[in-house]
Formats: structure tokens, sequence, C-alpha cells
């Protein structure tokens, strides 16, 4: 009995342990399926994204269900519409088997913190001296989706994205999906809005903000679109104007 109960223990430890073990790796691909992920940022900050991410999964077995986060804060979580008290360890939030539906749709919400920093960081806000001007652009491979927000940090647990970007005014944005709608009514932000994606990897989950430039040229009967800083604009008007064959 005690030698059972140690096994139990080492088990579920190996779950929780930092990183994504083999183990989660393995119990979440039997699991979880059918992923979804609605999430919206806030990044006028300097150095602190506020998110919101409404994560909905279908779920198989009875077990738990372990999601990835190494973000600044986490609150305000709801399980299926009810209010729960969670707390991340390890990068990980166990969410109760208890509070999910087997068979059926499964809905996690929560907000959460995330660092915006010049390195290091899963959003990298770049400083163009020559303009005063700064840029964001994500960076989550290979395992930093976890560092922006809460997810099944795993390749094979692909999802569908929805984006919603809060900037500041003036700002563009682009992202995995197509942009939809932008909406600069407001004094102190603006607010872009992005299709759903295709089935993706968290790891793959992108999107850039700032006050950039676009330049487009048709080439071979194909349209190229370049995002520069306003510096760097003059450089791909060359670029663009004499490209590289193949």
């Amino acid at each position: 009995m005690i030698s059972l109960l140690l096994a139990a223990v080492l088990a579920t430890d190996s779950l929780m342990s930092p990183g994504v073990s083999h183990a989660l790796a393995m119990q979440r691909a039997r699991q979880i399926n059918d992923v979804t992920y609605d999430l919206s940022l806030d990044v006028t900050r300097a150095d602190t994204a506020l998110g919101h991410v409404r994560i909905t999964f279908g779920v198989r077995t009875a077990d738990d269900a372990i999601l990835d986060f190494r973000g600044v804060a986490l609150s305000q979580i709801a399980v299926n519409g009810r209010a729960v008290q969670l707390s991340a360890a390890n990068g990980h939030l166990r969410v109760p088997a208890a509070l999910l539906r087997r068979g059926a749709r499964n809905v996690v919400d929560a907000d959460f913190h995330s660092a915006i920093a010049p390195a290091g960081a899963s959003i990298i806000r770049y400083h163009d001296a020559t303009d005063d001007a700064d840029y964001l652009y994500t960076l989550l491979v290979p395992s930093d989706a976890q560092a922006l927000f809460p997810c099944f940090d795993q390749p094979d647990l692909k999802a569908r994205v929805t984006l919603t970007l809060q900037t500041p005014p003036g700002w563009r944005a682009l992202g995995n999906g197509r942009l939809v709608a932008t909406d600069s009514t407001s004094a102190v932000h603006t607010t872009h809005r992005f299709a759903q994606s295709e089935p993706i990897s968290t790891y793959f989950v992108a999107f850039a903000a700032g006050p950039w430039q676009t330049r487009t040229r048709t080439v071979g009967g194909r349209t190229i679109t370049m995002w520069v800083r306003a510096s760097r604009a003059r450089e791909a008007d060359a670029d663009l104007d004499h490209p590289v064959d193949g």
C-alpha cells in the first residue's frame, strides 16, 4: 500500500514539475482535444501586458487538466462559469477533474499579467533611437507561449486563436489571423481585432505592434508587403525595388 501511494505521489509530482515532462505531454495528448484560445492583450504599458484568455477545450478522460503559465501574475479564474481559487506552481495550473465535464466542451477564463522587456520576455520591446519609437513583437519559440498566457504549451495540442490587441494610439498591428477591425475612437488606446487563425501550435502564436510603416510591391506576379520601422523605410524601398532573384 505504501509503495502504491508513493508511486501516485511521484506521478503527480512529475506532471507538475518545471517544464513540460514527457508524462504530462502524453497525458494531455490523451485527455485534451479541440482547443481554442480567445486572447485579449493590453500592451499600452511599457513593461507589462494585461491580458484575459478564454480557453475552450474537450476532455476525454477523468483527469485533472494541467495548464502551463510562467507569466507575472494570474487572477480572476473561472472554470465552466464557476469562480475558483487556483494558483500556478512550477509554471503549471492544475484544474481539478471535479470541475470539468468529460465528453463535453469546457471553458477556463483567466486574467493575467505578462512581461514586456527589451530581452528575455515573451513580448520584446525594441526602442528605435533613430525615430524615438517603441516596437513590440512576440518571440514564443520554443516554450515561451506559457510566459505570455495560460495555455497547453505543447506542439501537438494545436488550437485556433482569436486575438484582440489594445495598443497606444496610432499604432498598427498584425497577428496570426486577418485584421478584421481597428477602433481608434479612444483617446488612450487603439483596439485591433483579428480573425480566428487556423489550428496552430502555441509557439506559433504571434503579433507585432508599433508605429510601423508598410511598403508593397508586385514582383513576378506576387504582391510583397514589408512591415518596417520608420527609420528603415528607405532601405525597404530599395530592397523591394531591386529584389533578389528567386
